[in-house]
């Protein structure tokens, strides 16, 4: 918690100066209905229009003091939320981009986006309220108890009778709802993932035939979001109804029990009206209340996994009192062996490279450059080298930055039958797979007649392995011609 709010050190006298004027406040709204059950009982009452009159200006000047402390308050949480959540944001972001791969992948790059935004406005909205209402409706419930108990304190056995059932309504609530929040945010993470997986690969997914699989898979996910957050909107839909039966209720028996007791001459009509007043302001707050606590279950999830980010120990950290070395070789590698994380055996060892300033690696050995350029796992292909077969589209603007096309070549008829047998085994008709295998190859056609014509290296696709070594030494003369 202290990595976190440290960044509210800067705004520590604001802290101080909104929760005492929101307490101002809150004295102020439960003299009201004092002032007013005077008002009724010596002044309506006996008929004295000067004391109404009196009684008025008192309680324009208590509400107006009472909207100018609330005033001040609602600005000082403004900037003291607003500046935590600008400044944490900040913190996390450098944090993130001290990342390495390892991080990013540890934690997600959906997961730290949602973290950089949802978790951090959950936080800076509970801030907000920590000024506005931790203070304030606390201090209405008890303050409230005692206003109605000095006013008279028979008719406070409905008040004792209704606050119970009220807080149980709230802790029932409370208790279903608040692990049903948690999880509407998990699936709403596993949404965005989805959409973000989408629009990262969307030409992936289109060239593959892939559409129709992906949007299965995204109506699922939003529709274990919608089945979850409908059943938290219907238990919480439940909330209001209850308590304002139970605070109908309880006004009920005050008019009933209070007319009695002002017939007999115990209590007086200013006090009932009061009562009704006091009342009203506790069963309120008391939702108020039931509120917070969902708000602060949510934003102490949320300070988690902010400060789990924050916490992180980066595994690459920049070096310090590096020194110049005169040299022309930029990289220099010398025996070394290389672990992909969580792995016992060594992916790559002893490896011997020197890479002179300016230089590019291309290589068509596939593990090879990927450990080389991006050590950390994420495995992506080397871009300078192309292969192509049958199917596959490739965009043309990527095949114009290539150094390298390396085409390899399979007749269509061995094609045809390597579909027919995927077709086949997905469950698709002979009919289906012919119309399919048709109308993607029509498509793919504009794409790989112009790479087979600017092909720099035309290899055979059905040859035997023992022509490996043949193909590759082709490539790398290939390359060599290239890069020199």
């Amino acid at each position: 918690m202290r990595t976190v709010f440290k960044y509210l050190k800067e705004y520590k006298w604001l802290l101080i100066i909104g929760p005492f004027f929101k307490l101002v406040e809150a004295v102020l709204e439960l003299f009201l209905p004092y002032f007013m059950s005077l008002a009724v009982d010596n002044g309506v009452l006996m008929r004295d229009k000067s004391y109404v009159i009196k009684m008025g200006g008192v309680m324009f000047c208590t509400a107006t003091v009472g909207i100018v402390s609330a005033l001040i308050c609602q600005y000082t949480a403004s900037i003291v939320s607003q500046g935590f959540g600008t400044k944490l944001r900040n913190a996390m972001f450098d944090k993130i981009m001290s990342f390495s791969n390892a991080e990013i992948d540890d934690f997600g790059t959906t997961s730290l986006i949602n973290r950089l935004t949802a978790d951090v406005n959950q936080l800076q909205t509970a801030v907000a309220m920590l000024i506005r209402l931790v203070i304030r409706a606390p201090f209405l419930c008890v303050g409230g108890v005692v206003m109605a108990v000095n006013l008279d304190v028979k008719l406070s056995v409905v008040l004792m009778v209704v606050l119970p059932m009220f807080i149980i309504v709230l802790a029932v609530t409370m208790i279903k709802t608040v692990p049903l929040y948690k999880k509407v945010q998990q699936k709403l993470d596993q949404i965005a993932l989805v959409v973000r997986e989408n629009l990262a690969g969307v030409r992936v997914i289109r060239a593959f035939s892939k559409v129709s699989y992906e949007e299965e898979k995204f109506e699922n996910s939003n529709e274990e979001y919608a089945k979850t957050a409908i059943r938290v909107g219907k238990i919480s839909s439940i909330l209001n109804p209850l308590t304002s039966l139970i605070m109908n209720f309880a006004i009920c028996a005050i008019l009933w029990i209070g007319g009695i007791r002002v017939n007999s001459g115990s209590m007086s009509v200013g006090s009932v009206i009061a009562f009704i007043n006091y009342v009203t302001q506790i069963l309120a707050a008391l939702i108020i209340v039931s509120n917070l606590v969902v708000l602060y279950t949510k934003a102490f999830a949320s300070l988690g996994r902010v400060t789990k980010v924050l916490n992180m120990e980066v595994s690459i950290k920049e070096g310090e009192g590096i020194k110049e070395i005169d040299s022309n070789y930029a990289v220099e590698f010398e025996d070394v062996t290389f672990y992909y994380e969580g792995t016992k055996e060594p992916a790559l060892t002893n490896i011997n490279l020197k890479v002179k300033k300016g230089e590019t690696i291309v290589s068509p050995k596939y593990d090879f450059v990927t450990c080389v350029s991006n050590p950390q796992g994420d495995i992506k292909k080397p871009a300078k080298v192309i292969l192509t077969e049958g199917l596959y589209v490739l965009n043309e603007e990527v095949r114009d930055i290539m150094d390298v096309k390396v085409y390899v070549f399979t007749p269509l008829a061995v094609i045809k039958e390597r579909w027919y047998k995927r077709a086949v085994s997905r469950g698709k008709t002979g009919e289906a797979a012919d119309l399919q295998f048709k109308n993607v190859n029509e498509t793919a056609q504009q794409y790989i007649r112009p790479t087979y014509q600017i092909a720099d290296c035309i290899i055979n696709g059905m040859v035997d392995k023992d022509y490996i070594k043949v193909i590759t030494d082709k490539i790398m003369c290939r390359l060599a011609e290239v890069c020199c």
